[in-house]
């Protein structure tokens, strides 16, 4: 599953994922990848009655048109969430598993802060790193690249400034980053009020 998830055969990787039912491993994919098991629009290369651009003489409609027009690749901002259930996936496997355990177990008590556990486990306890010689030469190049930028992201303090709930929200660094960060999340809208308190880490979709 994980070999045709970094491979982008969505579609399969999501079939694995369901066959494997309420594994911890796969369970968090299912999401993900429910968005992007249908094909990507394509490109067409041709007008539809022009001879085809691979030479064999047929008009481009009965000849590739078909295969462009399913070839397509989903946009970065949709494989992005996908990458990252990759690395969540990766982090409870082999060596990744003890790191993982080891920065819940500083988490006891504050359910809260699992997914800052597992955050800190990927890009501070060096699971993201050995995801990327393992499993990078599988990726495609725009996903390698925003990867190497998630790895230099800090993790710091922000203020809630602004919310508009289900939609958008306003952050204000108080460490290091920027005095203003826009973010458009539905679920972080949702569970977040002006001028609470929040620590993570601010990926880049793109």
């Amino acid at each position: 599953m994980e070999y045709e998830l970094c491979a982008g055969n969505w579609a399969r990787a999501f079939e694995l994922a369901l066959t494997l039912g309420d594994d911890d491993v796969a369970e968090p994919l299912i999401r993900p990848l429910d968005r992007l098991r249908a094909p990507a629009g394509g490109a067409e290369r041709a007008g539809r009655n022009q001879p085809c651009p691979c030479g064999s003489g047929r008009k481009y409609k009965v000849c590739c048109r078909a295969k462009d027009l399913m070839d397509g690749t989903h946009p970065l901002p949709d494989r992005a969430p996908a990458l990252y259930a990759m690395l969540a996936s990766y982090a409870k496997r082999g060596q990744g598993r003890q790191v993982a355990d080891r920065m819940a177990a500083c988490m006891i008590g504050a359910p809260h802060a699992a997914m800052l556990a597992l955050d800190l486990a990927i890009f501070d306890g060096g699971i993201a790193e050995r995801f990327l010689r393992d499993r990078g030469h599988l990726l495609r190049p725009d996903e390698r690249d925003l990867l190497g930028e998630w790895l230099t992201r800090p993790v710091d303090m922000y203020e809630v400034t602004r919310v508009t709930h289900g939609s958008q929200l306003t952050l204000r660094s108080m460490v290091r980053g920027p005095q203003r960060v826009w973010q458009r999340d539905l679920l972080f809208s949702m569970s977040v009020r002006r001028l609470d308190i929040v620590i993570g880490r601010l990926q880049p979709t793109a």
